[in-house]
């Protein structure tokens, strides 16, 4: 499918530092979004194409939308000491 092809060249390009267990964890939890789940961490977990149990498909995609949550706040936090450092 055209899409996958785009989505990993995508993530290669995007997280050229990110670790490979990392990356293919996120490819797999947008592979299921774009299967056609809904965008919810059971819905993305049951939908992973893997070998492993559901339960532990709906852990991975759990671990993964943490990460990323912890990610965004962690950008949130920089950037908004960048502009309090600007204003002062």
């Amino acid at each position: 499918m055209r899409a996958h092809t785009i989505l990993n060249t995508l993530l290669n390009d995007v997280t050229p530092t990110m670790h490979k267990v990392r990356r293919a964890s996120l490819r797999a939890v947008l592979t299921s979004l774009l299967s056609g789940s809904h965008l919810s961490v059971t819905s993305l977990g049951r939908n992973i194409d893997s070998k492993t149990t559901e339960k532990h498909q709906i852990k991975r995609s759990m671990r993964k939308s943490i990460e990323i949550n912890r990610v965004s706040v962690n950008r949130f936090n920089i950037l908004n000491s960048r502009v309090i450092a600007a204003k002062n």
